[in-house]
């Protein structure tokens, strides 16, 4: 069995089994223990087979229904045991052994996390078309082994003979397990060998196209407003404005209760296509992920934090700008004042070319989201947004002067030095100069917990007797200029073709 490795590493010098045994149903036994009739059942069954009639030490159930730990003397194979008990009291079936390995994998038996949520979709999906099941129930343990257990039990009437499933990955290594508290019909074990092979077959090709929306807005740096005025499509995403502003209470300023400060955004309706086997276990993530990368991008790209405001939903744009309502203000309609005339948002000439790279290249994507991150810190966390520029940097100047190594030591070496020079690169000198201390502020922050930019006291204004407020210059000096470098740095690599 592929588990005996690992379990027998768990339990050092004591064989312990997770042993799935077709019993008839008995009364209800207090939790933590074996009705006696069922121990004896076991007892009986096992303790022939091990070692020509070896000692039975305990045995306990195990979190899932039907399950069992029988533990046995420190010389007892694992191995051995498992494998006499699989032939005989499971019904144990590898599909991914049987079907011709034409999807790929490394090998039979491995799926990786998203194939292994694709099959189990398409599994229980055949399964309950075939047994005609309302529905089906999950129950999950094997915690405690370094395993994933999934016990799969469909909703089927009384009448229909509907063993359950029983799921065991190992990482990549799945097996599947019939198990019933009656005898097993053969005929029930083929419809779930018949559904697994049918969802091995589904898996990677059965898809759908779903047609998916969200909203988006984005509050402008430094009080001045901008409005997309034009819709906008990059592959398979379009952008469309919507007609009204959203003015709101903003958190944030002076620690008040109730207080803030008012900010408007004009929306902008986002819609596209997504190929998936499921809304809610595929193509939902999809969206979401690209409703995401958007806001990333659009604040590195433009004057304006963007943020998801409607989460991605399996409908049309006009359906879900029906369905978003704002919230109302919690203030009188007295000290609302009109809206200035926003700026239009010109976007560069380059966002279709750059959006493809971010589809294409992983670690620039994943700097473009680590530069929203601290774009979104920089008002209330500004010493942790200093961590999140700096990182984009960092990651940036790898791509062209990658990390050197200690040979004797194996450290990273001259990140300083690296980081000083992707600085240099995008900004003027004498501004390159006041961000020369940024690397070191940073370290602060990671390693001594050293907070830079007045969080120690919101709300209160400093105003030294001699000298500068360190707070102040931190905030509009330090970190201001590293973000600028940060998001000179995304542009450059985002510009090209």
């Amino acid at each position: 069995m592929m588990f005996a490795s690992r379990l027998a590493a768990r339990f050092a010098g004591v064989a312990t089994a997770l042993v799935l045994v077709a019993l008839p149903a008995l009364a209800q036994n207090p939790a933590g223990t074996v009705a006696p009739a069922v121990a004896d059942n076991i007892r009986k069954v096992l303790g022939p087979k091990i070692n020509g009639g070896g000692k039975i030490d305990a045995i306990r159930p195990a979190p899932m229904a039907g399950l069992y730990e029988v533990q046995i003397g420190t010389d007892v194979s694992l191995e051995d045991l498992e494998k006499k008990l699989v032939t005989k009291y499971i019904a144990n079936f590898s599909v991914f052994q049987s079907i011709p390995d034409s999807w790929a994998l490394d090998r039979p038996g491995e799926l990786d996390d998203a194939q292994m949520n694709e099959f189990e979709h398409h599994l229980i999906a055949r399964a309950s078309e075939t047994f005609q099941a309302a529905g089906h129930a999950a129950q999950f343990g094997g915690a405690g082994l370094g395993l994933s257990v999934v016990r799969y039990k469909l909703s089927v009437p009384a009448s229909t003979d509907c063993p359950d499933l029983v799921l065991l990955r190992d990482g990549t290594q799945v097996e599947l397990y019939v198990v019933s508290h009656d005898r097993l019909d053969p005929t029930a074990i083929q419809k779930w060998v018949d559904a697994a092979s049918g969802a091995m077959r589904d898996l990677g090709r059965k898809r759908d196209t779903i047609e998916w929306s969200a909203i988006i807005g984005g509050y402008a740096r430094f009080g001045t407003l901008h409005r997309l005025d034009r819709t906008v499509v990059i592959r398979d995403v379009q952008l469309a404005p919507l007609p009204d502003a959203v003015t709101e209470l903003v958190p944030g300023g002076s620690p008040t209760l109730g207080g803030g400060s008012i900010g408007s955004f004009w929306p902008v309706l986002v819609s596209g296509r997504i190929n998936g086997y499921s809304w809610h276990r595929d193509a939902e993530v999809k969206a979401g992920s690209l409703t995401d990368l958007l806001c990333s991008y659009l604040s590195a790209v433009t004057p304006m934090t963007w943020r998801t405001r409607q989460a991605a939903m399996p409908v049309l744009g006009e359906e879900v700008q029906r369905g978003w309502r704002p919230p109302p203000l919690p203030f009188d309609e007295a000290m609302s004042l009109p809206l200035p005339t926003p700026e239009r948002l010109d976007l560069p000439e380059w966002f279709d070319s750059g959006w493809e790279r971010l589809l294409e290249d992983e670690s620039l994507a994943d700097a473009v989201r680590m530069f929203h991150e601290g774009d979104q810190l920089v008002e209330n966390h500004p010493s942790l947004a200093l961590v999140a520029f700096t990182s984009v940097v960092e990651s940036i100047a790898q791509f062209d002067d990658a990390p050197r190594r200690c040979s004797e030591c194996g450290q990273v070496t001259g990140s300083t030095k690296r980081f000083k020079r992707a600085i240099s690169s995008v900004l003027p000198e004498e501004v390159a100069e006041m961000t020369a201390d940024a690397y070191e502020r940073r370290s602060g922050v990671v390693h001594r917990s050293l907070l830079h930019g007045g969080e120690g006291h919101r709300g209160v204004l400093m105003s030294p007797m001699f000298g500068r407020d360190p707070g102040f210059d931190f905030r509009w000096m330090t970190l201001r200029y590293t973000q600028d470098a940060a998001r000179a740095l995304l542009t450059n690599q985002l510009r090209q073709t």
